[in-house]
């Protein structure tokens, strides 16, 4: 994952959120982590598998293998805090 080149893409060129303006530092760096999470527990490096694997494919992995990640409170919720990350990374790419 390229982790600079897509926080710098969140903070400055994204407009997938609701106001339609990039993401704060804060949001874009919560982003990055949770890609980063994906990758480690998934095993997989996001450059390589979405463009081989698809959007839908990672994101049914994620739903999958949910125990696989620990969250703290609610798990639905954390499950699509990834799910949005992982969505961003795919803008970023391009896909």
């Amino acid at each position: 994952m390229r982790d600079e080149e897509f926080r710098s893409f969140l903070t400055k060129k994204f407009r997938g959120n609701r106001r339609h303006r990039p993401l704060a530092a804060k949001p874009s760096g919560d982003a990055v982590s949770r890609c980063r999470r994906v990758e480690e527990v998934l095993g997989v490096n996001l450059d390589m598998a979405l463009p081989r694997l698809g959007l839908p494919r990672i994101l049914e992995q994620i739903r999958d293998r949910s125990t696989s990640f620990r969250f703290e409170g609610n798990v639905a919720q954390g499950i699509t805090t990834l799910r949005t990350a992982v969505r961003f990374y795919a803008a970023f790419l391009g896909m």
